[in-house]
């Protein structure tokens, strides 16, 4: 009973963090909420850091001999690279909405 709660708290998380997400489906028609799709990117980096440090890093951690200090430093490390990550994939995304933008001023059909 208890794994059957712990799966179902993990898909009400990210079904959260998509429902967040939601409204980068109608960016183009329709203006978005800033403060939402921000915690949805916020929601996102910290769920996915604390997700591949549990499956990736913790079991091999606590084989050996771990120190609280380290398993910190390493949850702070992940949460870091998936920021670094997300934060190029917006930058990227919105240099190519903008080019897209750009051009259609410029070729009005």
């Amino acid at each position: 009973m208890k794994i059957k709660l712990v799966y179902l708290i993990e898909i009400i998380k990210w079904g959260f963090v998509l429902w967040l997400f939601l409204p980068l489906t109608r960016a183009m028609e329709t203006p978005i909420e800033f403060a939402r799709v921000a915690l949805g990117c916020a929601l996102f980096v910290i769920f996915a850091g604390k997700l591949l440090y549990d499956v990736v890093f913790f079991p091999r951690q606590h084989a050996r001999e771990s120190s609280t200090t380290r398993d910190v430093l390493n949850m702070v490390g992940i949460v870091l690279a998936i920021t670094f990550i997300v934060v190029i994939m917006v930058i990227f995304i919105a240099l190519f909405v903008i080019n897209y933008i750009n051009t259609n001023l410029q070729n009005p059909n």
